[in-house]
């Protein structure tokens, strides 16, 4: 009867019927929470197992289920459940009651009437498991105290009475005028600064003043009073002979050295690949002691190719291309094209 009863309990999961052809129809009954006022308890949500004898037409729910597991045909899935039902009416026959797992007892009286009792662990409803009724008794009503403004705690731990709203605009109002009193301050210092300062004036520029000179003219008037640009003449005696002035010498510039001239490319004639740098010299050098003075290991992009000639122009390295391959062991050979 396990088997049987693990079918109707997987199928109670998600239906609240389950009909048992030729024998009768398990039934869920689901109840809403609910609240018993005079002792104060909360019922939890319910879904109770119920069975019904006169539900025996056969729905094809319990047959596809074992189709589902069997993997039969639906006639073979009928035979199948009327052989577990028959199982099951001669157990109840014999022993007067049989268990379903997870779901109740059922047991047969002396008139053949079925009476079942759900187990109520609702294992068949999973969203009800470990729910449980409650008590919680109702709140009675609380008299309302009217609420009293705290103290503001002094040093010593003593209240003292709230300053009036007057009072604290008045000390707001003083202490804005505080900070624009020392702003006025420090703006009036900054002015008396700038006409209090001594003028810069150049003694030597007659009715100039280098601090109304741009930089440009500055510099322009520092060039032509400087010492080592103007011969300067003795004015104690007149037939003191003048000393020419020390000539500036021009700053040495540097002259880059003119750009290499870029390497023209070439074309090389490829006729091996190998893995190693090494193996690639290696060939290179056997190539030329047989006679190929133009071979040589080209090395690049993580590649090492044996070239065994090259040219400056594309035509020549085809051309010379065509010629190589005459030959069997250089059928493969094709050109690259490197700087």
């Amino acid at each position: 009867m396990n088997e049987l009863s693990r079918h109707i309990e997987a199928l109670l999961l998600e239906n609240d019927c389950v009909i048992v052809p030729g024998f009768g129809g398990f039934v869920a009954h689901a109840t809403s929470a609910l609240r018993v006022a005079e002792e104060d308890r909360f019922e939890p949500p319910t879904r109770v197992i119920g069975f019904n004898p006169q539900l025996q037409l056969n729905d094809g729910l319990l047959v596809q289920s074992f189709m589902t597991v069997y993997g039969n045909s639906f006639p073979e899935a009928t035979r199948l459940v009327e052989r577990k039902v028959k199982l099951l009416q001669k157990q109840l026959q014999e022993e007067g009651h049989v268990e379903l797992p997870n779901i109740g007892e059922l047991s047969v009286s002396l008139s053949d009437s079925y009476t079942f009792h759900p187990y109520d662990h609702r294992l068949t409803t999973p969203a009800l498991y470990g729910l449980d009724s409650f008590t919680l008794k109702e709140l009675g009503a609380q008299p309302l105290r009217p609420l009293q403004p705290a103290a503001a705690p002094t040093r010593h731990g003593q209240s003292r009475p709230r300053r009036q709203p007057a009072t604290l605009h008045h000390r707001r109002w003083r202490q804005s005028a505080e900070r624009m009193a020392v702003a006025a301050v420090l703006v009036l210092a900054v002015c008396l600064s700038f006409f209090i300062s001594t003028p810069i004036s150049n003694t030597e520029v007659a009715q100039t003043s280098q601090a109304a000179l741009s930089p440009a003219g500055w510099m322009a008037q520092l060039a032509s009073e400087s010492l080592a640009l103007t011969p300067q003449v003795a004015r104690t005696v007149e037939s003191t002979a003048v000393k020419p002035a020390k000539p500036v010498s021009a700053p040495v510039v540097a002259v880059a050295p003119p750009p290499a001239a870029p390497r023209s490319p070439r074309w090389h004639l490829i006729v091996a690949s190998v893995g190693s740098e090494k193996d690639a010299r290696a060939l290179a050098d056997r190539l030329v002691k047989e006679g190929h003075d133009g071979a040589q290991a080209v090395i690049g992009d993580g590649k090492m190719r044996v070239s065994i000639a090259s040219y400056p122009t594309e035509a020549a390295a085809y051309k010379a291309l065509g010629e190589l391959r005459q030959k069997p062991e250089y059928q493969s050979a094709w050109v690259l094209k490197r700087k």
